[in-house]
C-alpha cells in the first residue's frame, strides 16, 4: 500500500510539473494576418533616404515615402515581383508645411551600411502618425494606417474651404469611381482603391456623419464634394488607400496546381 501511494505521488508530481511548464510556455507566434494589422511605423529621414523625403515606412511588399508635397508608394507583389510606383501629390498646396511625427513608438532603426561609421545612421525614431500642418489654408493632414491600408485625415478648420483640397495620381493607367463610391486606380500590374471617403464632425462628443464623395477631374485629378455641414466646427475628411488587393489577401497566397475543364 505504501509503495502504491508513493507511485501515485510521483504521477501527481509529474502532472503538476507538466502543468507549470505549459503555463510558463512562450505565447504562440503571431500569424501573418495579425502582423499585417500592425500600425504603420514611420521613420524620420536622417539620411537613410533621398533628401526630399521627410518620413518613410516599409512593410510587406511596399515602401512609402512622404515628402513636403506628395506621398510616394512603391509596391512590389511578393509572388511574382511585379512592381509599380504611385505618387499622390497635393495640388495647389502651401509650400513648406510643418511636418511632425506623432505618437512615438518603442522601436528604432539603425543603418550600419559600409565601413565608415560617419555614414552610419542609428537610433532613428519611429512614429505611428505623421502630421502636416497647414497644407492648405486652415487644413491639416495626418497620415497613419496599418500594413494593408494607408489612411490620411484632412482636418478642415472652422471657416476653411474643403474645396481647396485637390489630389493628383501619377502612375495609374486609369482611374474611375465604382458603384460603391470607391476610387479605383488601375496600375500596370494590378489595381488599388481609395475607399469612399468618410466625412464627419464631432458635436458634443458625438461623431456626426456628413455625406461626401470623390469628384474625378481630367488628368487624374481628384477633389471632394461635401454636403451641407456646420462651418463653425472642424470637419474631417478620411479617405483610405487600400493596397491589400494589389498585394493579395490577408495571408500568403500560394498556388499548388491548376485544373482545366472542357471550356
Amino acid at each position: 500500500m505504501k509503495k502504491a501511494q508513493q507511485f501515485h505521488g510521483k504521477i501527481l508530481t509529474a502532472v503538476l510539473f507538466a502543468s507549470a511548464t505549459l503555463t510558463n510556455a512562450a505565447p504562440p507566434a503571431p500569424t501573418a494576418a495579425a502582423i499585417r494589422q500592425l500600425p504603420l511605423s514611420f521613420e524620420r529621414n536622417q539620411g537613410q533616404a533621398d533628401a526630399h523625403v521627410k518620413f518613410l515606412a516599409r512593410g510587406y511588399g511596399y515602401s512609402l515615402f512622404l515628402t513636403g508635397s506628395e506621398a510616394v508608394m512603391a509596391l512590389t507583389r511578393p509572388l511574382d515581383g511585379a512592381s509599380t510606383v504611385l505618387r499622390m501629390k497635393l495640388l495647389g498646396a502651401l509650400p513648406n508645411p510643418e511636418i511632425h511625427g506623432l505618437e512615438p513608438l518603442a522601436g528604432v532603426s539603425n543603418y550600419l551600411i559600409g565601413s565608415d561609421p560617419q555614414d552610419w545612421r542609428s537610433n532613428i525614431a519611429h512614429y505611428s502618425r505623421v502630421q502636416y500642418r497647414r497644407v492648405y489654408r486652415g487644413v491639416d493632414l495626418t497620415f497613419y494606417g496599418n500594413q494593408r491600408h494607408l489612411e490620411y485625415d484632412f482636418v478642415v478648420a472652422p471657416g476653411a474651404d474643403p474645396g481647396a483640397i485637390q489630389l493628383s495620381f501619377a502612375g495609374a493607367e486609369k482611374m474611375y469611381i465604382d458603384r460603391r463610391g470607391d476610387l479605383v486606380l488601375r496600375l500596370p500590374a494590378g489595381e488599388i482603391r481609395k475607399r469612399k471617403p468618410t466625412v464627419y464632425q464631432v458635436v458634443n462628443g458625438v461623431r456626426q456623419e456628413i455625406a461626401g464623395r470623390y469628384v474625378l477631374h481630367a488628368r487624374h485629378r481628384v477633389s471632394f464634394s461635401v454636403a451641407k455641414y456646420d462651418p463653425s466646427r472642424p470637419l474631417v475628411i478620411d479617405p483610405v488607400l487600400s493596397y491589400a488587393t494589389y498585394l493579395g489577401g490577408s495571408d500568403s497566397d500560394v498556388g499548388q496546381g491548376i485544373a482545366l475543364d472542357s471550356a
